[in-house]
């Protein structure tokens, strides 16, 4: 879990990149987390090294992978779905944060959009959470603005 990752890739910076792998390997070595690669600094720094080499963070490469798969198999884009992708938030979000998950959120749907294919976000409460609380759970109008709907 990376809750500081800036989106786009382009506002990755050299420092930010470096404090998010400490503090991820950190996160890791303490929770005993094995991962693959294993989360060193190092490994964590080449990561973030492909992620800025994508102008999109690869974000509309689920959708292109389903879209060309459609068109070998002389399928149509429309009976496909791009499912229950979302980005997490945390409470203590920063507002540059929150900007970056939207720009994330609007990049996935567009993406699908793009090519004709549906969508769904993940998901009404939790940590993916595109409402406004637990309590009233109506679409988050932030939220709604960015990935195009219509939410009163």
């Amino acid at each position: 879990m990376l809750p500081h990752l800036p989106y786009p890739p382009t506002l990755l910076t050299r420092q930010t990149a470096l404090e998010l792998a400490r503090d991820a390997s950190r996160f890791a070595t303490a929770q005993n987390i094995d991962t693959d690669p294993p989360a060193t600094g190092a490994n964590l720094i080449n990561s973030f090294r492909d992620y800025r080499a994508h102008a999109d963070g690869r974000v509309s490469e689920a959708a292109q992978i389903a879209a060309d798969w459609a068109d070998a198999h002389h399928i149509a884009h429309s009976r496909l779905l791009l499912g229950e992708f979302g980005a997490m938030q945390s409470p203590d979000d920063t507002a540059q944060d929150q900007a970056s998950r939207l720009r994330f959120l609007r990049a996935k749907a567009l993406s699908a959009q793009s090519l004709g294919i549906g969508w769904a976000v993940w998901s009404c409460s939790g940590s993916f959470d595109i409402s406004d609380g637990m309590v009233n759970r109506r679409p988050d109008g932030a939220v709604c603005q960015a990935i195009g709907l219509l939410c009163r």
